[in-house]
């Protein structure tokens, strides 16, 4: 998705920004979220197996964000998740706090997989 968005950047018209995380550093991530608005943040966390630590740390750093500043209701709404459709941490997670899960299958390879929802 990162290189698509890149890509086709010059045709859309659309003001939508997207913001790759993947650098668990807190000063890169305390600058970085300083750049966003909570009441108008979509946070999107992808992980096929559902336990990666660089991916669940962050992710829920982003989603505690959410939480302090528009409560657990509202950040759960603004909140996506896409992993495993029978296992894994995010997919306990998602469930608990009622968050959007998109579910990758088990059997498409990683390579593959901007033809499932991560794409």
């Amino acid at each position: 998705p990162m290189c698509l968005i890149d890509a086709l950047k010059q045709l859309s018209d659309q003001k939508i920004r997207f913001h790759f995380f993947v650098n668990s550093d807190p000063i890169d991530w305390n600058y970085s979220i300083q750049q966003l608005r909570p009441d108008s943040t979509l946070v999107c966390v992808v992980t096929k197996s559902g336990t990666t630590y660089e991916t669940l740390s962050l992710f829920m750093l982003a989603f505690d964000w959410l939480k302090k500043t528009l409560g657990a209701a509202q950040a759960a709404k603004q909140t996506i998740s896409i992993t495993d459709p029978a296992q894994g941490e995010l997919l306990e997670f998602s469930k608990k706090h009622q968050i959007e899960c998109l579910k990758i299958a088990p059997s498409v390879g990683g390579r593959y997989s901007i033809f499932t929802p991560v794409g």
